[in-house]
Order: structure tokens, then sequence, then C-alpha cells
């Protein structure tokens, strides 16, 4: 290796421009570390030596993917297209060992270990006699070779569609287009001027505020952040929050005679069943107030461990909202943080099928300020449909029945608003256009809004005047059966004190019959009473209920029964109650309900 033509010049002028070209160096790193890890500077040296590190794919699609902002590639690749050019410039116009801070800066601040080694070998070949007195240019397209075969090593997604595979690729074929460009300016400029020292970070500052310019005017930092902590942590979307079946866990717990003659020596039953039966229930007693027996804490898998998940969502929500108090993706981060308080374990659903599944469609108290916050300061926003719906559940629980049904009125004439910009045309299947699509605008889907406009309307029938009565005493037990969890432990209690108060002219009976009906454990006898209601008040609310919840049981026992004869009966059975209900009761907000189960059926 000998010296490069700029190190001829002034050393006191040389070194001050090489020290810029290091500032402005350091800065693309910064601006990379910031777009890929979501922050500008990263101190965790343990993770530079995770194969994570090495792979460049998963920049293409996290935290911003370039399916979703296309403007995306081109700012990845001016920036890599820096980092691979800057390095290969110093070492080819002064020497190689002033390409090494550029190196170590790739390296730890831009957090590309592999890119550093490939860039240690290309600044070596760049700066070696061979080379030097070359063709510059040609000599540097050479030397490029190292770059692109990391990009074209790491730079893929592992994807099974051979056209998001490739698009994957856009980006560092860009940088090898802007690394080229960067080469091939300071090259041509300094063929003129005699390789005066300043080219290098003159050129590179240009390119690197172009794409910072770039950035900002298409994507920026708030919905930077968004994507970082709230697109991709939808709650619903976490494995900690889907069913798990407990079974197998119970299994070997009792397998264990270890374990198995801990419980047996203490206050546990030494026959397997009944001490299954007792651990069962000891879970969903504690499962009622978010908890794990200790027990259990020690074999808790990771997917089972939703309070910490639970907790680390909460905080990146958070972070967010305070951070980007005034961006456009404000409500959905509060519908996520408001939606992830809401999930809770239905226990008695785990005590019957050991499955541990989690309800949202209850609107606690602790809560509304979250959704009134949201409704307060975004109106308009689909998001504030969901919180409407909440508030006014517990308006009507404080018996102001008039208020509710307002706000439900005009939470349905917004939705319908909504609707049609829910449906969206199909895509060819097999054309380019189906890799690209829109980064999520609402939280809301077509689903969602048509679940909320059938919460609604049962809403809105629950508290109609027929059900609010004629006495105070009638009107503040439907305010009390409105605010009632049907998951929680002293629903059953709850539902017979409002019983024994309640007359045989009660207008509220049929539906305090129907919800008492529901918590039968056993099908049969579940079936045999939601038929008696049905059969006792056929025209009203709580009777079409009782016949919806008949149906979609009928439905479910369908699902579950082995027996081919017995399952053309139930399926024949669910048909005819559900087809019913949609004939008899075609404006009952369970009509909906009734069409969307029997929809999948059509071609049964």
């Amino acid at each position: 290796m000998t010296a490069g033509p700029t190190l001829h010049y002034s050393h006191a002028n040389v070194y001050s421009c090489w020290l810029l070209s290091i500032v402005v160096y350091a800065g693309v790193c910064l601006f990379w570390g910031r777009l890929t890890n979501g922050q500008f500077l990263v101190l965790n040296l343990l993770e530079l030596f995770h194969p994570n590190q090495w792979h460049l794919g998963q920049v293409v699609t996290e935290p911003l993917s370039i399916y979703e902002y296309p403007w995306h590639i081109a700012i990845l690749g001016t920036l890599m297209g820096i980092l691979a050019a800057a390095p290969l410039l110093t070492a080819q116009l002064m020497s190689f060992r002033f390409s090494i801070p550029m190196i170590v800066l790739a390296v730890f601040l831009a957090r590309l270990p592999m890119l550093g080694a490939f860039l240690v070998l290309s600044c070596i070949a760049v700066a070696c006699r061979p080379l030097r007195f070359r063709s510059r240019i040609i000599s540097l397209a050479l030397c490029m070779a190292g770059p692109m075969i990391y990009w074209a090593a790491f730079g893929g997604i592992r994807s099974s569609d051979p056209i998001r595979w490739g698009i994957s690729y856009t980006p560092w074929i860009y940088a090898w287009l802007i690394a080229m460009l960067i080469a091939g300016v300071v090259i041509a400029i300094g063929h003129y001027t005699r390789y005066r020292p300043g080219l290098v970070w003159l050129i590179t500052l240009a390119a690197a505020a172009a794409a910072y310019l770039t950035f900002e005017k298409t994507i920026g930092f708030d919905e930077l952040d968004f994507q970082m902590y709230v697109a991709g942590h939808n709650p619903e979307e976490q494995a900690e929050f889907h069913d798990h079946s407990l079974t197998k866990y119970l299994d070997r717990i009792l397998a264990d005679e270890m374990r198995y003659s801990y419980f047996a020596g203490y206050f546990y039953p030494s026959d397997k069943i009944d001490l299954r039966k007792k651990l069962r229930e000891e879970i969903e007693n504690l499962l009622y107030y978010n908890r794990w027996p200790q027990w259990f804490v020690g074999d808790l898998p990771e997917k089972l461990r939703y309070q910490s998940k639970r907790s680390e969502l909460l905080a990146q929500y958070n972070y967010f909202l305070e951070k980007r108090p005034t961006s456009r993706r404000v409500p959905i981060a509060l519908y996520f943080k408001a939606m992830l308080n809401e999930l809770t374990p239905d226990a008695r659903y785990f005590g019957q099928t050991e499955i541990l599944h989690f309800y949202q469609d209850y609107p606690f108290y602790e809560n509304l300020h979250i959704w009134q916050d949201l409704l307060v300061r975004f109106p308009d926003s689909p998001e504030a449909l969901e919180a409407r719906w909440r508030l006014a559940v517990h308006m009507a629980g404080q018996g102001r029945f008039k208020e509710a049904q307002d706000l439900c009125g005009v939470a349905l004439t917004l939705l319908e608003k909504e609707m049609p910009s829910f449906s969206e045309p199909a895509i060819a299947a097999g054309s380019l256009t189906t890799a690209f699509g829109r980064p999520i605008q609402t939280a809301m889907t077509r689903y969602k809004l048509q679940d909320l406009r059938t919460r609604l309307l049962m809403l809105m029938e629950l508290i109609s005047p027929a059900n609010q009565g004629g006495s105070e005493a009638e009107r503040q037990r439907l305010a009390r059966f409105v605010l009632l969890n049907p998951y929680g432990i002293q629903y059953a209690r709850q539902i017979e004190d409002l019983l024994a108060g309640a007359s045989a002219e009660d207008p509220l009976r049929d539906n305090l019959l129907a919800a008492r009906a529901r918590l039968i454990g056993d099908w049969q006898m579940r079936a045999a009473a939601l038929r008696e209601v049905w059969e006792k008040y056929p025209d009203r609310d709580g009777g079409i209920q009782a016949l919806y919840e008949l149906g979609a049981l009928r439905l479910q026992q369908w699902k579950e029964m082995k027996a081919e004869a017995a399952k053309a009966e139930l399926l024949a059975e669910a048909r005819s109650l559900l087809n019913r209900l949609i004939q008899d009761y075609p404006q009952s907000p369970y009509a909906e309900s009734a069409r969307r189960l029997l929809a999948p059926l059509a071609n049964l």
C-alpha cells in the first residue's frame, strides 16, 4: 500500500477534510441506526455478535417496510451507498489506515458487522498498488464486489413469493448505483482538481442530505415511531393473547411423581382425577384476578406470560403517545392501549375447557378515561366509534338511557358512512401490485365494524323504553343489568339477585332468564333452557336472543360431534333455527349475526 494523491497536499487541510468526512459518515451511521433500530445509538455491544445482525434483509420490512413505503427503497439505498462508497474512496485517495475509523463506525454505530468485514477486504484491495494507479473508477467498481457479495448473500428476505423476494433486493441495487454515482462524481471532479481534499465529505454530505429530506418529505419520524412502537404490536396479534390449551401442562404436572407427592402431601386430594379438578379450579379462581398459582409460575411457558407482555406493550404505546402527541396515528395508539387493557382471561371458560381464552367485549370502568380521551380528541376517527359504544354502556349503567341511545345513534350514523371505505377492490393474483400495499390507516376493519354495529343495535334494543318499565325500581334494575360483566366471578349470583327482585311482568325478565340459561354448563340442559325462554317470550328481545344462542349452540355441538348421523341432525337443526330467526325477526340485531354464522355453511 502507498499514499494516495490527496495526501500530497497540506497535511492540516487534509486532516481537517478527513475529519469532516468522518463526522458526515458518523451521521449517516446514526441515521441508519435510527431507521433500522428506532434509536440513534444502541449501547448493547453484545447484540453485534447475534446472527440477526448479520442478515440485512430484516431492515427491508422492519420497522418500515419497502412494500408499504416504496420511497424507503431510495432512502435505504442512498444511505447504504454512502456507507459502502466513502471508505473505499478514502482508502483509494488517501490510505487504508484512514478508512479504518469509517469501518469501525459502520460496525458499531450502524450495527453492520458483516458489512464492516467486507469493507475491510475491499478497502485493502483498493489501496493496494496493483489497483491504485490504474483507472480509479474501474478500481472502485472492482473493489465494490465486497459490499455487493454482502448484499447478495444477506440482503434478501425469506419469502415464498418470488416477486416479493426479488423486490427485497431493490434497495441494494439502488445502493450500488448510488455508490458508483458518488465515486464517479468524486473521481470526475478530482481528475480536474488533482484530487484536492474535501471532495469526499462534500459529496457524501449532499447525498446524505438528499436521503434525509426525502425521508422527512415522504415518511417522517412520526411514521417511523408509529411502525416501531405501535403498528407491529397490535394486541390481538400477540401470541400471548391467543387461545392456549393448558391440558398438556396439567398432564405434565400430574405425571411428575415428585410434583404429585408434593401436592398429595398437603391440602390437595390424593386421587389424580380429584387433584386435577382441584388444580383446575385453583387456576380458574386466580385467573379472575389476572394471576397464576405459585406452583404453576415456575413451569409457565413464555406464551402464557401475558401479564409481562401487557406491561411491555403498554410501555411502547405510552412511549409513542408521550413522544408523538400530535401525530395523526395517536387514535390507533389509544385504541390499542385501551383494547389491551380490556383483554381479560375468561376464567369460567377455562374451568369448562382447560383453554386460556381472552375476552374484550366488556368495557371496564378503569379504561373509560382512555376511551373518553380518544372520543374527545379524535371524534371523527374510526376508532372513536368503539369508544362511543363503551361509553354508552356506562351511561346506561348510570340510568342515563336517553344519552346512551343518542350516543349509539351517532355511532351508527358515522359507522354507516365509514363502512363503504372498507370494501377495497380485489387485485388480480400474480400481479406486481400484489407485492405492495398501503400502511395501516386505522385499527378498525370491516369485520370489527360489523361486530360493533351489532353491539350498538343490541344495546339500543336492551335499553329501549320497552325494557325500562314504568317504575324507578325497574329502571335501576335495567341499569344494573347493563353493567354486569357476563364473564365475572359474581355474574351468576348477580343474575339470581336481579331475578329475585323482578316480578313476572317485569320487562327485563326475559333478558335475565336468557342470561341465566347461557351460564348452564351442560349443553343439553342449556339448550332446553334456551328453548324454554324462546317459546315463552317469542316476541321479546330476550326470547330472540335465546333463539340465536340456541342456534349457535347447535352449531358448536355440530363442530365437535364425531358421529356423522348426529352431526347431520345438529347441522339441520342449527340451520332451521337461524333461518327462522332471520325470517321471523329480520330487523333484530341478532339477524345479522345469524347470517354471518350461516354464510360459511352455504356449500355444506
